[in-house]
């Protein structure tokens, strides 16, 4: 399935740019609404006509439910849009799900570990590509005709205007704050012609990537528990915050509200929640 819908939080697929209709973005990333449909206030128009929301999502014009724009399937009903018309929690935070390996080229590697980049044929405008042929960055992520970063099926997963201007991602959080390259946190492994990749086993039969290091099933460099590690061996997310084996993509621009995470508390004067204790 190309786009998951409606969505699931535990399989941990959604992507805000399969429901995001053909609009542009300003400088800092953010969606640039179209013309406002005269006939129905709150309603806008993408460049190809469609409807949307405030957002920018694509909506249904009947119900204003939220559809993708793959398939025009249903993603969420319009009564779990908020009075903004953003995405029910928690697909309001984790709205840049991608797998690190499917949006990767497939490269050979040096003797330090790093992806051989090769130049391009200049077709579609591929300064770079990776051995089978296919237009990257020069930091290795596939690109689509815009410049925006795509997975093995050329859907869009991370707009250009979020990237840095060499091609790569910018830096992640985990749960503690830390910043973390997501390449330090997956394995050195081979593809099948379709972009999958194609793990081996120790003689354990845990999967392990090239260099013999343990991966999980999305290709995630782990521990002997199932924790998230990057290549110096710290770990980056626990086993128990994983969904499907995938980790949270938290980015610098991730619009987080604490709100969305807490109880209902009534604050004291200082604005700290008042706490009862258990009967």
């Amino acid at each position: 399935m190309i786009v998951e819908f409606p969505p699931k939080y535990e399989s941990r697929k959604f992507n805000e740019c399969d429901i995001i209709g053909d609009l542009d973005r300003d400088d800092k990333g953010n969606v640039v609404l179209g013309a406002e449909d005269p006939k129905t206030p709150g309603t806008f128009v993408d460049s190809a006509g469609k409807p949307t929301n405030q957002r920018g999502y694509l909506i249904d014009p009947k119900s204003g439910d939220v559809v993708n724009n793959h398939n025009g399937q249903k993603m969420f009903e319009k009564k779990e849009l908020d009075e903004r018309g953003e995405v029910p929690a928690p697909f309001n935070l984790e709205k840049h799900n991608f797998n690190p390996h499917a949006v990767r080229g497939d490269f050979d590697y040096d003797r330090n570990g790093k992806p051989v980049v090769l130049k391009g044929d200049g077709k579609d405008g591929a300064a770079f590509s990776d051995k089978r042929g296919s237009k990257v960055s020069s930091r290795g992520y596939r690109l689509g005709s815009d410049n925006s970063m795509v997975d093995n099926n050329g859907r869009k997963k991370f707009d250009r205007a979020h990237m840095t201007h060499d091609g790569d991602l910018p830096k992640l959080f985990n749960y503690n704050g830390r910043r973390f390259d997501i390449v330090d946190t997956i394995g050195q492994l081979e593809k099948d012609k379709n972009g999958n990749i194609v793990p081996a086993t120790d003689k354990a039969g845990n999967l392990v990537d090239n260099t013999g290091r343990r991966i999980n099933n999305k290709g995630y460099l782990i521990d002997e528990f199932g924790n998230v590690v990057d290549k110096d061996g710290r770990m980056i997310f626990e086993n128990k915050h994983l969904e499907n084996q995938e980790i949270p993509k938290i980015f610098p621009f991730t619009k987080f509200n604490v709100k969305n995470v807490m109880g209902d508390y009534e604050p004291d004067p200082l604005g700290i929640p008042i706490l009862d204790k258990d009967a």
